[in-house]
């Protein structure tokens, strides 16, 4: 027999019953779930475009907030604003880039507010703090507006036209131990002894020997090159000081240079 009449047989002997596919029964003020994955891009607590959608980060989710068309479009407006804002300020902190960069930034954010405050008015408006004030970012773009006591524009903030953010820039070169130790509790976090050589010219040694009683050395602890390990006074006394004290004891016995510990 051809396959054809084995098929044409065998599907007199199926049984079942097609069903719809029914959706969830929902609750009063409920409706099906729009939401999607957070993207880690995005703040906490804060506004995103997605595929022309505006949505709402809340943890591990965005969701479809609840807005009417012109709320939606005074949204859309403040977050490309937002985005504008960070990106200025990321071009200020690195000391790398120049004032024609910062400028041209400038000019981007100055013909967005323009735009924005020409068809929804100032940030600060009541009707814009009802749209955004969700948004972690709200008071960092109210503070583009200087208002006057009348709630008018008095003038733009000076990030419109001024380098505002002064980039981090590290200290290069100290006289003293003491001032190094600074730096490099500053910078480091830590008695970086090999730091702090950089920034004097001094060796280890020296230092150390200009430090008594202001850093102390491990005794039986070792940084990775091999060099002794050395911490602040405050870090050495602190915590359980017997015990330091009597492994103290046993390496002056060894090490004259362990005696400043006892």
């Amino acid at each position: 027999r051809q396959l054809s009449d084995q098929l044409h047989d065998a599907v007199k002997y199926i049984h079942g019953t097609y069903q719809e596919a029914e959706l969830p029964e929902l609750g009063e003020g409920e409706a099906i779930d729009t939401s999607i994955p957070a993207d880690p891009n995005v703040k906490n607590y804060s506004y995103a475009i997605v595929d022309g959608q505006v949505y709402y980060r809340e943890n591990s989710r965005m969701v479809r907030p609840d807005l009417n068309a012109t709320a939606e479009a005074r949204v859309k407006g403040l977050v490309g604003l937002r985005d504008c804002v960070q990106e200025l300020i990321d071009l200020q902190m690195d000391a790398a880039v120049s004032d024609s960069t910062i400028r041209e930034k400038q000019a981007e954010l100055n013909q967005l507010y323009d735009s924005f405050s020409a068809r929804y008015g100032l940030i600060n408006d009541r009707a814009n703090r009802l749209a955004y004030a969700d948004d972690s970012s709200y008071y960092l773009l109210c503070a583009l507006e200087v208002i006057d006591e009348d709630g008018k524009l008095e003038r733009k903030a000076d990030m419109f036209t001024k380098r505002t953010i002064k980039p981090h820039q590290a200290v290069a070169a100290v006289d003293t131990a003491s001032e190094a130790l600074t730096v490099s509790i500053s910078e480091k976090a830590c008695v970086d002894m090999g730091y702090m050589s950089q920034l004097t010219g001094k060796t280890k040694e020296e230092l150390a020997g200009e430090l008594p009683g202001v850093i102390f050395r491990v005794p039986g602890q070792l940084e990775k090159d091999g060099t002794p390990h050395y911490v602040t006074a405050d870090e050495y006394l602190s915590g359980n000081v017997r015990r330091k004290l009597r492994q103290a004891q046993r390496a002056a016995q060894q090490n004259p240079v362990y005696a400043v510990n006892v």
